[in-house]
């Protein structure tokens, strides 16, 4: 439902919100402020505020989910539900994550004790990055059920610059993570190699 629009005054600094069900996560108004009749709301960008508002995007194509802000720290932010057009098997523009790759670029620990995804990139991607030979600024990763990216779990989007500073931990946020045997992570850049490294109790 989106909420009739309050009048702004040209000196405050306009904000956007996404309010949403905490036991869903799932998006049930869009405001140009904060509106307190809803427990829980994320601040998003105009551009997602306008192509919600305006219909030319649904609610039901987006959820409240784990991003990866500009200081590398987890964070609640918009998620499409979509595996967008450019990122599906057939144009084979995705890459799914196989496990011990020995030429890998960036290393996905899945960390059974911690709960937690672990992000690392080698120094040869780093270095690529820092004489600005990669095409894009950041990479998503979709962690999906089984192999089938219709039933997607989970995107965890994590921007370059941060992880050439450091390693990002990610926490799981749902059981299936827990199940590596259950799960495929996918990447959104097929020319970048990957691996990834199993973490379990007894290891």
């Amino acid at each position: 439902m989106v909420e009739k629009i309050k009048k702004i005054k040209l000196d405050d600094p306009v904000k956007y919100y996404a309010h949403y069900l905490m036991s869903t996560n799932e998006i049930v108004s869009i405001n140009n402020h904060r509106d307190d009749s809803y427990a829980h709301a994320v601040e998003i960008t105009f551009e997602q505020y306008s192509g919600l508002v305006s219909g030319v995007e649904k609610f039901s194509n987006y959820y409240i989910g784990t991003v990866i802000d500009t200081k590398g720290l987890p964070t609640l932010g918009l998620i499409s539900k979509k595996i967008n057009v450019e990122h599906n098997f057939k144009n084979r523009l995705i890459k799914i994550v196989e496990q011990n790759v020995p030429t890998a670029d960036i290393e996905i620990h899945w960390d059974e004790h911690g709960a937690k995804w672990i992000f690392v990139m080698t120094q040869s991607l780093r270095q690529m990055f820092y004489d600005n030979k990669l095409s894009t600024s950041g990479i998503s990763f979709f962690i999906v059920l089984g192999k089938d990216p219709d039933f997607l779990i989970r995107t965890i989007n994590i921007n370059f610059q941060t992880l050439a500073l450091d390693k990002i931990e990610v926490p799981f946020d749902s059981k299936k993570e827990k199940d590596i045997n259950g799960i495929s992570l996918i990447a959104s850049i097929s020319s970048i190699e990957y691996s990834l490294k199993v973490w379990r109790y007894n290891e």
